[in-house]
This record gives C-alpha cells, structure tokens and sequence, in this order.
C-alpha cells in the first residue's frame, strides 16, 4: 500500500505537534512529506532526525518593523 504524503502547517504549535504524533504512531499509511514552522528551530532539528527524506520546509520568523 503506498502512503499518504503528508504536510504539516505550524508543526511547533499544539496542533501540530498532535499531528506530528498520528504520522509518526502510523508511519505504515503516511510519511511526513513537508512542515512549516515559526522559528523553533531546535525543534525542527529534533524532527529532522526522525524525517530525513522531508521534501519542503518552510521558517517563518517575525520582523519587527520600526
């Protein structure tokens, strides 16, 4: 059976990361295919170990305007 590929919008937050859990709890019907995030970038590094073939990665960090 192939897997279903899977992208995750805001995987640092709540949602996420429960989301994070149901793909990695069920790796035989999905793969984690791409994320984007805020800017928790340890957090993306402790992913990375376990998602090595992650397609798209999107950073996103606020820039305060003066």
């Amino acid at each position: 059976m192939k897997r279903q590929k899977v992208c995750i919008l805001g995987v640092s937050g709540s949602v996420g990361k429960q989301t994070l859990e149901v793909v990695e709890n069920n790796s035989e019907h999905f793969v984690l295919n791409a994320i984007s995030f805020w800017k928790n970038i340890d957090f993306f590094k402790k992913i990375n170990k376990n998602h090595l073939n992650l397609k798209y990665v999107y950073c996103s960090s606020a820039v305060k305007k003066k």
